[in-house]
């Protein structure tokens, strides 16, 4: 059962943490789980101006006033909480790398869930190599709850939760994390998959394309996700499953929106390809630009021991090379 006891909010106090803290507090509420609040003093040291101030500059009185304000910004968090009945434990550190500093929080204090905003106020740099959130979800040593800068509601609840499957080795561990999720908040489940089409058409003799030659990837789709939901345990219903084609991350937020999705359930890991090397993963896409908050679960894979149940060989050949595995949420 997802029950956390521990839960870290890393904080910059931008609007987009700010929207984070009301989700981490809601959950800890609700779970009678600790809140710990976490703000990283970032020095001098990743500054590519810092020679420009060095002759001038007191770095020890700089990084005082810093946590100054940063301890000010964090008793109004406190007081905050306290009216819905949560005690903070507050940490302020400083560290070069926000989240080097986040993820050794996390793994020092064993937290089971980091819950922050997925955008901040960042540097030309972290702009470029990428968010802090985005570092986090790939490095935490456990689940990771990204909420993007909006109005969050006075009674936030968890009604409806999309779990995006790729059919890789981690589909059937994130339908039981996602299942015991659902099953916490009291919420419905919709598993998606998303059969993306080939990048383009490969010409072959007379006409044909391999999209020609395609086994049915939509009903073969479909055995697969009923096959995954079986091994994970999941009924069908309750929970619903839901195939679209399309590309990955754009059918995936297209989907939330239509289903009035209030959380998505995603893997951290999962197929990768010169795609995704390309454009980065699409659990990271969707992360940006959801519309609701993101839990990206860290899985373990689970190969398949029942060989009795693997399609015939040929099948699987000809399958493979007709229409490759498609592109899901995962990293």
């Amino acid at each position: 059962m997802f029950a956390p006891e521990r839960i870290l909010h890393p904080t910059d106090f931008s609007d987009s943490a700010r929207s984070a803290f009301r989700y981490a507090v809601h959950i800890a509420e609700q779970h009678d789980a600790d809140l710990h609040v976490l703000h990283v003093v970032t020095d001098f040291g990743v500054d590519p101006v810092r020679g420009a101030f060095e002759s001038g500059v007191d770095e020890e009185a700089y990084y005082e006033r810093l946590e100054s304000e940063a301890e000010r910004q964090l008793q109004q968090l406190r007081e905050d909480a306290s009216r819905a009945g949560v005690q903070l434990k507050t940490t302020t550190r400083r560290h070069p790398d926000p989240e080097t500093a986040i993820c050794a929080v996390a793994e020092e204090k064993k937290m089971d869930v980091i819950a922050m905003g997925t955008h901040g106020r960042r540097a030309l740099s972290r702009m470029i190599l990428g968010s802090v959130a985005e570092s986090v979800m790939r490095q935490a040593p456990c689940a990771v709850l990204t909420v993007r800068e909006g109005d969050v509601p006075e009674d936030i609840a968890v009604q409806k939760i999309l779990t995006p499957v790729d059919l890789s080795e981690y589909s059937v561990p994130l339908l039981r994390e996602a299942a015991d999720v659902a099953n916490t908040f009291g919420a419905t489940l919709d598993v998606l998959h998303v059969v993306e089409p080939l990048p383009f058409p490969v010409p072959l003799v007379g006409g044909f394309t391999l999209n020609d030659l395609a086994v049915e990837p939509t009903q073969r789709a479909e055995e697969q996700v009923n096959d995954c939901l079986k091994r994970a345990g999941v009924s069908s219903p309750p929970a619903r499953m839901h195939l679209e084609e399309g590309h990955a991350a754009m059918t995936i937020l297209d989907a939330a929106g239509d289903l009035e999705a209030d959380l998505i359930c995603i893997a951290s890991h999962g197929l990768s390809g010169m795609t995704r090397m390309l454009v980065g993963s699409v659990t990271a896409r969707v992360v940006r630009r959801a519309s609701c908050p993101v839990l990206t679960l860290r899985v373990e894979a689970e190969e398949r021991g029942d060989d009795a149940d693997q399609p015939p060989e040929d099948e699987a050949t000809s399958s493979d090379e007709a229409a490759p595995p498609s592109e899901s949420a995962s990293s």
